[in-house]
């Protein structure tokens, strides 16, 4: 047996053209994921722009309406008040009418605590459950995105070379520019959790890659750029994450 021969040359260059085909097809979707993205973006910034604007404008003008007919029914109240009050014309008692005059002031008290109610708790009220439509608003918009197979999926695990009874290297990611290189780009995941930080300052996450159920524990590129970024590779508009650089590894969950 030659001791410089890779006995998995082929097993590699197999995961090789199959990592490749993944990358041509979500190449091939470029453009639909695009138009999504693009569109998620516009929606949501219309939904926390101009919609969450009208909304809270609506709740102000509902105040405003409540209060202004508040206002109405308590003059509509005094103006009954004074042609149907007690005129005392002498030798009258010194408490007549006045369960009348009574009377008003708890009917215009009960109007100003039901203004009082909807301009304080009630508004309260009606904003906590615009912060929920819009949260559900935006998770609706984002899982169009997020559900949408990419044609990428979950990496392609390299096996090592492997020279006579020696294994030379680890199991490592297949990419088409180095064996340590991995599909790290936030692009390419779902259902990003945040578990624990590396010795060196990395954060390190669990997530399933978009397309697949499977869980992986891992870094972000987006953060590994900030830090370390001779560690990440661009390849077709997806960052990479040289593994072998950095003082976590990336494993399979679940």
């Amino acid at each position: 047996m030659c001791a410089g021969r890779d006995q998995n040359a082929g097993a590699r260059a197999a995961a090789k053209a199959r990592h490749n085909n993944r990358v041509y097809a979500h190449r091939s979707k470029g453009n639909k994921l695009f138009n999504l993205e693009t569109n998620f973006k516009r929606k949501s910034n219309f939904i926390q722009g101009i919609g969450e604007s009208r909304t809270l404008s609506d709740i102000r003008e509902k105040i405003m309406q409540k209060r202004a007919s508040g206002l109405k029914g308590k003059e509509n109240l005094a103006r009954q008040y004074a042609t149907t009050q007690y005129v005392n014309e002498g030798n009258g008692s010194r408490t007549a009418g006045r369960n009348k005059y009574l009377e008003l002031l708890g009917q215009q008290a009960n109007i100003d605590n039901k203004i009082s109610q909807l301009a304080g708790r009630g508004e309260a009220k009606m904003q906590e459950g615009w912060k929920r439509q819009r949260s559900g608003m935006l998770t609706k918009e984002f899982n169009k995105v997020a559900e949408v197979d990419t044609g990428f999926g979950p990496p392609e695990l390299m096996p090592p070379k492997k020279k006579g009874n020696m294994f030379m290297g680890l199991l490592s990611i297949g990419m088409s520019v180095a064996p340590f290189f991995a599909g790290s780009d936030r692009k390419l995941k779902k259902n990003i959790e945040r578990v624990d930080t590396s010795n060196d300052g990395h954060p390190i996450y669990e997530f399933s890659y978009l397309g697949s159920r499977k869980r992986y524990r891992g870094v972000m590129a987006q953060d590994v750029v900030k830090t370390n970024p001779m560690a990440v590779h661009i390849q077709n508009g997806l960052l990479y994450v040289d593994y072998s650089k950095l003082d976590v590894d990336m494993e399979l969950v679940s």
